[in-house]
């Protein structure tokens, strides 16, 4: 069969194909990977009298055949022992008489062998230098020691998919995100990498393994959507609920195999993670597994609310070494930049993104200070999360010393003090929050309304006449500045704020006004002021450079510069090249080693096995299965409708071409064509590119529709 003449495309064409091939390819992975999940914890959950069998264990510990007879059942009993498996990876074990699970017992563990997919005996040996000492074999080690001390099984060995990099795309691994927390950390996170979209640039968001299950107050089953888009940013959420009990080496560990896979699947050539280094180690170690360039977003120095001591120092070191191991370190500020080339990080190569100023988004539902029951004539407010540092308690104070002298005002706190910005759990800080307005004697004039999404706050500043940050004085302080004023400005909210450098800053910025950190008195004079002159305040303005894409642009440049060496050294052959003719091949690793036809359309009676293909993954069917016969229902699909309802015609070209590069491949790779017609040109004048090239089946498969239809 000839070559079907369609359509010449141009790189834009091409680049589309490989979009729905790697769209779909990742979307496998991710399949696969919660498949594999839930596999482990239902067999986990299968597992019977693992107590027993430690007790025997123990109970014949000097016993060497009981005890050895108690191992075997151990190993049997495994979920993560596969024989199967085993046998297939391991051609010399047949040869040597033992059975898969003796010969694994006896010889396979010590010497690195895997038992399955999802254990690895090798990294568990490595990584427990008292599990050699032991003279156990390393899953039943696992069983008997690891288990309950935290140690994680693991991975099997895998196979490396040897892809190309995507150029442009870049992964930006958090410790969370939208939509489960909406804290300044997701969404900085959230705004930062739509602003990296909207310059060009391909942003996959991965939140870290184990999360958001990990968060105290987050169900450990309640379900979460593995891969959606928010405003444009593609969330990924790797589904590992199994890293929960495990210890914090075991979590890196795992965690390093989890991202190392899933930028396998992604093909980055940049990857930036956030504070702190917990998050960040991992996916610089998965970075450079993948050879792709490593970014470091300092978020802040959480090391410093650890207090004097070995841990403090620890943590401190820990930061300092991923700082160093980063193509770039990003820092929110001038005080940040000034002790990250203290801690020997040169100052060309650390990029300066502050924070900047979001389009409001008006989603939630209106308030009235009616609803909060208030009848004081000015509200001010504080909106974020109620940490120590943040000063809140002296906001309390201030609002009672303000009302002793007859100011009228009372005050919104609204937030809370839930772990990771987690909306909706159980956590507040509102007793906390109580017991400061009964403190002062302000529970009639206090108000608070719980965390909301971050799209549903505007109706909350709505209500405020002043927003104040009365951040304390500390380390943190002096150094790392907060998302909290930006957004009361973005709302049209005057802000009052502490005087500390990093506040200063963002002061001349905003036009917001300061009173000294700390000092209660000066911050009930300048709450009284800003009333005293409400009534000649307009709404603050704020300028286009506060824009978080002027912000970003530094880091644009330096991840364009990432690109721009990809790229070249593709073109030289340094790298292997991005491009369509690699489409099979790259699906191939992924795809079902079964012939198959497949369908597109209802194809009810088409005679023998048939598959019917979703818009979303004919390109890889037709990609990875050995040729058969590809079906294209047109007199189903007219009747029917569904996804592929303008099939040729003018009104969906998308849907078009999509069938003419799934026809395009299926005839490379060796496949038939059959469509079920008549197909009228008048209908489906796009149907006259292919028709030369296809079998039409007049009546065929379709003759019985009819009779069910009459």
């Amino acid at each position: 069969m000839s070559k079907m003449e369609l359509p010449k495309r141009d790189g834009v064409d091409e680049a589309l194909s490989w979009q729905h091939l790697q769209a779909t390819r990742e979307t496998r992975f991710f399949r696969s990977l919660a498949l594999q999940c839930q596999r482990e914890i239902k067999l986990r959950r299968q597992i019977h009298r693992w107590s027993a069998l430690r007790f025997l264990w123990r109970l014949f510990r000097s016993a060497p055949l009981a005890r050895k007879a108690v191992e075997l059942s151990i190993v049997r009993r495994s979920p993560y022992f596969d024989a199967g498996w085993y046998l297939s990876k391991e051609p010399d074990v047949a040869a040597s008489g033992l059975s898969a699970e003796r010969h694994f017992l006896r010889h396979g563990g010590f010497e690195g062998r895997d038992p399955g997919p999802h254990f690895s005996s090798a990294s568990y040996l490595k990584r427990g230098q008292d599990v050699a000492a032991s003279g156990l074999n390393p899953l039943v080690h696992f069983h008997i020691f690891g288990k309950s001390e935290g140690r994680w099984a693991g991975a099997g060995r895998r196979k490396s998919q040897g892809m190309p990099a995507i150029p442009d795309r870049v992964v930006y691994v958090v410790g969370h995100t939208l939509p489960y927390s909406s804290n300044g950390y997701a969404i900085r996170t959230h705004e930062v990498a739509k602003a990296l979209g909207r310059a060009g640039h391909d942003v996959v968001v991965v939140l870290f393994p184990g999360r958001p299950w990990s968060i105290e107050g987050f169900g450990p089953n309640e379900q979460v959507q593995a891969d959606r888009r928010i405003e444009g940013v593609r969330y990924v959420t790797l589904r590992t609920q199994q890293l929960l009990g495990l210890s914090q080496a075991a979590v890196q560990e795992a965690a390093t195999v989890l991202l190392s896979d899933a930028i396998a699947t992604l093909r980055p050539a940049s990857v930036v993670a956030a504070s702190n280094w917990r998050i960040a180690e991992p996916a610089a170690e998965a970075a450079r597994a993948n050879g792709a360039v490593f970014f470091y977003e300092q978020r802040g120095f959480w090391e410093m609310g650890l207090g004097a001591g070995a841990i403090r120092e620890l943590e401190r070191a820990k930061e300092i070494e991923v700082a160093r191991s980063a193509r770039a370190v990003i820092a929110l500020g001038p005080q940040m930049q000034v002790e990250l080339e203290r801690r020997g990080i040169p100052a060309d190569r650390i990029i300066r993104v502050p924070n900047g100023i979001a389009p409001v988004r008006n989603t939630g539902v209106a308030i009235d200070r009616k609803d909060l029951g208030t009848t004081s004539r000015y509200l001010i407010g504080y909106v974020g999360s109620y940490a120590e540092h943040e000063g809140i308690e002296d906001l309390f104070a201030a609002v009672a010393r303000l009302r002793l002298e007859g100011v009228d005002v009372g005050l919104l706190c609204a937030g809370g003090g839930e772990p990771k910005g987690l909306i909706g759990s159980r956590f507040s800080e509102q007793v906390v929050l109580g017991a400061y307005a009964a403190k002062y004697g302000v529970e009639r004039n206090t108000h608070f309304l719980p965390r909301v999404p971050w799209a549903e706050v505007a109706p909350v500043y709505g209500l405020l006449d002043l927003v104040v940050v009365p951040r304390r004085n500390s380390e943190v302080g002096q150094l790392v500045p907060p998302l909290k004023p930006y957004g009361a400005i973005a709302h049209g909210c005057h802000v009052l704020m502490s005087d500390l450098p990093p506040l200063r800053d963002i002061a001349d910025e905003i036009g917001a006004r300061l009173f000294p950190a700390g000092d209660v008195g000066a911050l009930a004079e300048g709450i009284r002021r800003h009333l005293e002159a409400l009534p000649f305040l307009g709404k603050p303005q704020s300028h286009w450079s506060l824009a978080w894409g002027q912000r970003i642009k530094p880091l644009s440049r330096r991840l364009r510069n990432v690109e721009e060496e990809v790229r070249k050294a593709q073109q030289a052959g340094a790298l292997p090249p991005f491009d369509i003719a690699q489409i099979p091949r790259a699906f191939l690793a992924l795809g079902k080693d079964e012939a198959a036809d497949i369908g597109i359309g209802p194809c009810r009676n088409w005679p023998g096995a048939l598959k019917c293909a979703k818009r979303n993954d004919i390109l890889a069917e037709v990609a990875t299965r050995p040729p058969a016969t590809l079906v294209i229902d047109w007199q189903g699909i007219a009747r029917a409708g569904g996804e592929w309802q303008g099939l040729w015609g003018a009104e969906d070209i998308g849907l078009s071409k999509q069938v003419f590069d799934a026809c395009r491949i299926a005839l490379d790779r060796g496949w038939r064509i059959k469509v079920v017609g008549p197909v009228s040109l008048a209908e489906a004048p796009l149907f006259a590119m292919v028709s030369g090239q296809v079998e039409i089946l007049e009546g065929e498969v379709s003759a019985s529709w009819a009779d069910e239809a009459a």
